[in-house]
């Protein structure tokens, strides 16, 4: 519900109780809302990481995860991500479009 309202603090309060006690994480799918919320708020390094967590399960979700930074950057809510961090995460990922 949070990430369909866009509240995205909400969505990293819930991140850090659930990823940092639990980590209950199933389906690499499952870290897309964290990674999301985590970027938005301007925490950075913590949704790359998780990005990385994410495509370390499962390498299929590549282009998912491409979809997601691609929204990331160019969301009205981005807090200005550096081009050199953008191109970092991308190519790890092994270049998205």
């Amino acid at each position: 519900m949070a990430r369909q309202r866009r509240n995205w603090k909400k969505i990293t309060l819930i991140g850090d109780t659930a990823l940092g006690q639990f980590e209950l994480i199933e389906k690499p799918s499952e870290y897309i809302p964290f990674i999301e919320g985590y970027a938005l708020t301007g925490h950075w390094s913590r949704a790359e990481s998780l990005t990385y967590k994410a495509l370390d399960m499962d390498e299929s979700i590549t282009p998912l995860l491409c979809s997601t930074w691609n929204y990331i950057i160019n969301s009205p809510q981005n807090l200005v991500i550096k081009d050199s961090e953008k191109h970092k995460i991308y190519n790890n990922l092994g270049g998205c479009k």
